[in-house]
């Protein structure tokens, strides 16, 4: 079952992200490699890379993604890379990240691999996180290799300070998922990132990002002016993205207005004629308990818009 389960969880974080050894030559040439596999089950698939050795699967992302076969793609090699993760160690892992002759794809799998591996055995905790402090601050790198390795950064004030650089460098994905990660780890520092953000962005990635944690951690805030001026402004925002079109903005904003859990942020979502009626309904259900708490009432009939 545990296999299973890690398995499921190695599958779910490639698709996240849609972020050496010594690499052999393959025996094969790429266009064999396709050929071998054209019309076998998913169980058969499985069961012949993990007959493949750590190596040998590398040479094998290398060799697919240089055909421009997309990480998603790679989900299968990715778990059996991952059962046989636990034979190299971390310092190997880190040398198949820094090569610039491995692909893109090899490269994001092993930091997230790196990051798994972390949570799961203590000899995978990077005592040395130089390299891919290095890695993740170097502009040439792909944006998608540095986005992985956000989470993987090991926390503490160093990985705050790189992350709040992140932030405000040109990468909006970069800095999004630098802003995430601040927020979990130093929720103080990441307000005021998002403040600064807010005021000095234009509606992009990194504007969205700022929604979303001011949203998060006002949440937690008894301060109910704050609150209220922050729905205002979310609002007024919000009118701007509809006449731009800017749909994940408009959903950022409705979606951080009701994870709020603020009984003027829901009413601000209901009695709005511009928001989609659509969405209306689940953020009612999502703040069942802020209307119970309202009306003073145990239940509450469902509500149709």
């Amino acid at each position: 079952m545990k296999k299973k389960r890690r398995k499921i969880l190695l599958v779910c974080i490639v698709g996240l992200c849609m972020v050496s050894l010594a690499v052999f030559a393959l025996a094969v040439s790429p266009l064999d490699i396709f050929k071998q596999y054209e019309g076998v089950e998913e169980d058969e698939f499985s069961a012949k890379l993990s007959k493949y050795s750590f190596s040998e699967l590398c040479d094998e992302i290398n060799a697919m993604s240089k055909e421009g076969v997309d990480l998603s793609e790679l989900q299968f090699h990715s778990v059996a890379l991952a059962e046989k993760a636990k034979k190299v160690s971390a310092k190997d892992l880190q040398k198949l990240i820094a090569d610039e002759s491995n692909s893109e794809n090899l490269r994001v799998i092993c930091v997230q691999l790196l990051d798994f591996l972390a949570k799961e055995d203590d000899k995978y905790a990077l005592k040395d996180t130089s390299m891919l402090e290095k890695l993740i601050l170097n502009e040439k790198v792909s944006s998608s290799i540095r986005q992985n390795t956000v989470w993987a950064l090991r926390s503490g004030a160093a990985a705050n300070e790189i992350l709040e650089k992140l932030i405000f460098q040109s990468d909006e994905a970069l800095a999004f998922q630098a802003m995430k990660r601040l927020s979990s780890d130093a929720p103080e520092r990441a307000m005021a990132a998002a403040e600064t953000l807010i005021r000095t962005e234009e509606l992009n990635e990194k504007h969205r990002a700022a929604i979303m944690i001011i949203s998060e951690q006002l949440a937690k805030s008894e301060d109910t002016k704050e609150k209220d001026e922050w729905i205002a402004y979310c609002m007024e925002v919000y009118q701007k993205s509809s006449a731009s079109k800017a749909d994940l903005m408009r959903d950022t904003i409705i979606f951080g207005l009701s994870d709020m859990f603020y009984s003027k942020a829901l009413y601000a979502i209901i009695n709005s004629e511009q928001i989609d009626e659509s969405s209306k309904p689940f953020c009612i259900e999502q703040n069942y308990q802020v209307l119970v708490n309202v009306l003073g009432i145990k239940h509450i009939m469902h509500w149709r818009l």
